[in-house]
């Protein structure tokens, strides 16, 4: 795809690429439509997916990139599961009702999301210095692996319209922010900042209407 990752121009000595555009304007798209509690928001996804997956394969951010097909899994069950709900979880539009984690639950994902990370960044650092000629040197590896675990966390949870899922993600944006700056991409960490605001907004409003259901 030497297409998408056409250089478009630069910012401060940093290239800027279509798919990275692209990411940027479906990316936004998506998440508004999610925090409105809007189902088209699975079908702007579905477009993401496939563009950060270009755009991470392209920036040696291999977890992130093969988070991708997973999370479009993810969202596709999400998507029926929005659309379908058994009578009692369904809202008065006949969607999924939105709902909150239990306190185990909440207790339990902390620990989870550093355990996994913990295996899935060995496991990649380990893969990289065994078959160095299969893959060029993996840029943070942990920290790639923390963001994968907490993006499939929330999308797993936005799937079921857990609450807190909006807390996972704002988590989750506020360390790739970091992740992309260091990986020398110049317009994802604005996104993700936007994507921090706009899910804050979205935690406000899936709470006041999980008040008003």
């Amino acid at each position: 795809m030497d297409w998408a990752t056409e250089i478009l121009f630069s910012v401060a000595g940093h290239p800027v690429t279509l798919v990275e555009m692209l990411s940027v304007a479906f990316g936004f798209t998506c998440v508004i439509l999610a925090a409105r509690e809007k189902v088209a928001n699975f079908w702007v996804g579905y477009f993401y997916n496939i563009f950060l997956f270009v755009l991470f394969l392209h920036s040696r951010l291999y977890f992130s990139a093969f988070l991708q097909p997973i999370s479009f899994s993810i969202a596709a069950v999400g998507h029926y599961k929005w659309t379908h709900p058994t009578e009692e979880r369904a809202n008065r539009n006949k969607q999924l009702k939105i709902s909150r984690l239990t306190l185990f639950q909440r207790m339990f994902i902390p620990v989870g999301v550093l355990s996994a990370a913990a295996v899935l960044g060995w496991a990649m650092q380990s893969a990289v210095d065994r078959w160095p000629g299969y893959f060029p040197p993996a840029r943070y590896p942990y920290v790639d692996a923390c963001v994968t675990v907490l993006f499939l966390a929330a999308a797993y949870l936005s799937a079921h319209k857990k609450l807190e899922c909006w807390v996972l993600w704002m988590i989750a944006d506020i360390i790739q922010i970091v992740l992309y700056l260091l990986s020398g991409l110049v317009f994802m960490p604005l996104v993700c900042f936007g994507y921090t605001t706009i899910s804050a907004i979205g935690l406000a409003s899936w709470r006041h209407k999980m008040k008003n259901q």
